[in-house]
Formats: C-alpha cells, sequence, structure tokens
C-alpha cells in the first residue's frame, strides 16, 4: 500500500504487482486496522474508513474495498497512525497533532496537541496513551498525554528535524534525526542506547518495527537499511535497496516476513526475510532469533482480484436500485 499525491495504491506483495487504486488526490497516509477489516486514509479530502472484505460474487473479485465513510471531516489531514488497539489515531493538521477516539462509523476528537514548532509527524503508543510528535524545521520531538493533550516531556530541543516511533510492545520509543536514532526507555524518557547515521544530511530518520516489536529496521543513510535488535541497538543485518533514491518510508509484511522501503523514485522495494535467513543459516550467519512463522499465504501466478467501490459509485447503485 502506497500514499501518493493522487490516491493509494494497493499491492499484492505475492505478486508485486497493484491491484487497486483509491482515487482520492493529495493523500498523506493510508493504515490498515490491526484485524485487516479496513483502511483508514488522511487526505485533501478528511478521514475516511473503507471496508475490506471479501467479494460476495468470487467470479468477479477475491476482495471489496469501500464504500469509504468519512469519520472526521476537518481537512486537509496530513500524517497519521493508529495505536496497536486500533482505539485512537494521531493526526496532523497544519502545525497541530490530534487524538481521535475512533468507533467503527466515527471519530471523536479528544486531545489537541500544540505548541511545537514545525509540528510534522505523530506516533501513538500501542495502548493509546501517549503521543509523540516529530518536527520538520522546528524543534525535536514532543511526548503529549494523549487523553488530556498535556506536553510530557520534551527530547531533542536542538533538533530541527525528527521522527518518532513507539515500538509495539510499549516499551520503546525510537526518534530519528539527520545524526543517530535514540533508544528512550517509555515513560522514565531516559536515553539507553544510540546508533550513528551515516551521510544522512538533515533528512530525519526513517524506521519500522515487526508487529512483535523484536526488530526495527532503520534508514541508517539516504540509501541503506539496517536491521537491528530494538532492546540493544545490536546490527542483525545491513540491506543496499537497487534504487538509489532516498528512502521515504519503510514497512513490514504483518507477519514480519518482508520488508518494503518506498523510495522517493516513488518506487518500491521488498526483502523476502525468510529467504535471507535461509541463505545466511546456510553460511552460519542467521541471527540468534527463532526461526520465521510459515508465510501466511503461498505465492500465486496470479494477483488477487480487488474491486474498489467509491462513495460515487455506491450512491450511484443505491438510487438506480431505487428507481
Amino acid at each position: 500500500m502506497a500514499a501518493t499525491g493522487e490516491g493509494v495504491g494497493v499491492f499484492d506483495i505475492a505478486t508485486g504487482k497493484k491491484v487497486a487504486f483509491l482515487p482520492l488526490g493529495i493523500t498523506w497516509a493510508a493504515v490498515f486496522e490491526p484485524d485487516g477489516g479496513g483502511l483508514l486514509t488522511s487526505s485533501a479530502e478528511g478521514l475516511h474508513r473503507w471496508p475490506i472484505e471479501p467479494h460476495p460474487d468470487s467470479a468477479v473479485a477475491d476482495l471489496r474495498i469501500g464504500p469509504p465513510r468519512t469519520l472526521w471531516r476537518e481537512k486537509p489531514l496530513e500524517r497519521a497512525r493508529l495505536s496497536s488497539d486500533g482505539g485512537t489515531l494521531g493526526v496532523v493538521r497544519g502545525s497541530r497533532g490530534y487524538a481521535l477516539h475512533l468507533s467503527s462509523d466515527k471519530a471523536s476528537r479528544g486531545a489537541v496537541l500544540g505548541g511545537q514548532a514545525g509540528l510534522a509527524s505523530i506516533a501513538v503508543s500501542p495502548d493509546g496513551r501517549w503521543i509523540a510528535t516529530g518536527a520538520w524545521h522546528g524543534s525535536g520531538v514532543g511526548i503529549w498525554d494523549a487523553q488530556s493533550g498535556r506536553v510530557i516531556q520534551r527530547l531533542l530541543p536542538e533538533a530541527a528535524n525528527a521522527n518518532a516511533a513507539f515500538s509495539p510492545d510499549g516499551r520503546w520509543l525510537v526518534t530519528g534525526t539527520g545524526s543517530e536514532y535514540g533508544f528512550w526507555e517509555v515513560g522514565s524518557w531516559l536515553l539507553r542506547h544510540r546508533i550513528p547515521r551515516e551521510r544522512a544530511g538533515e533528512l530525519p530518520g526513517k524506521m519500522a518495527f515487526t508487529r512483535d516489536g523484536r526488530l526495527l529496521a532503520v534508514a541508517l543513510s539516504r540509501r541503506t537499511i539496517r536491521l537491528v535488535d530494538p532492546g540493544s541497538g545490536r546490527e542483525l543485518a545491513t540491506l543496499q535497496p537497487r534504487d538509489r533514491a532516498n528512502i521515504n518510508s519503510l514497512c513490514f509484511s504483518p507477519d514480519g516476513g518482508q520488508l518494503g522501503a518506498a523510495t522517493a523514485n516513488k518506487v518500491i522495494e521488498l526483502w523476502d526475510l525468510r529467504r535471507i535467513r535461509q541463505q545466511l543459516a546456510a553460511m552460519g550467519l542467521d541471527w540468534d532469533r527463532p526461526p520465521l512463522p510459515p508465510a501466511e499465504r503461498v505465492q500465486a501466478p496470479q494477483a488477487l482480484r480487488v474491486e474498489v467501490v467509491t462513495e460515487h459509485e455506491a450512491t450511484a447503485a443505491t438510487e438506480s436500485a431505487s428507481k
């Protein structure tokens, strides 16, 4: 899945093919719900939920996405991150952050996060208790109480550009600046270890955790990825994308078996970590972790068939049926 200036592309990672497109215009974020039952999009048109379900006619398609439901009408919306329990969504609009409380059909506004120079990115702790905001041409990372909106801590105030991400187990907050990644203990907010970056300039560090929180991918430089143990910062492997453009984002598949990297050239590269570990094991170089679980889906010769139903199409179908 990739959010772009035209909308959201949905890809089948088994075949590498784009199987659907959501025509939303400028879209800053697209987030799958934890149970896979829906997709949240944050765009110039606001916040929408797109249900995902088996298609009622298997001869037509395997899955149906949509029609979308508007959850929050404030617009435009920019960055968005969802808590692991699916109940809290952090969004950025202009120079402010918002904590939204989600239900199946609406979002209610909770805390408003303001007062951080250059607020540009957002992260939510797994339990929805904390929100971390990063900056672009601003000031470091802010830690907020998601219920009250009160500032709990300010980290790296000297850093003009910074990103942040919580580990899925709620133990770590990882910050990424142009010079390093920092691993902060959640609650005490003490810095436990660092990973220096290489030739990254002012670009803040991109990062992604596996769902179990045991593996972290970071953009070590503009064009190099490192897999690390979050608990120690120890290097497990280094990956070199073929595309030479800057790394814009990183994401693991739900089972942790694949890692995707999107570049500034609008290219998405995938690494099959199962095969990589098998090759490393044959050389006696695999990292000391339990083996990955079997693949969730056996690769098929054909991509998933997906039908997208937009709000306009759903309205037209309803009007036609009522005549």
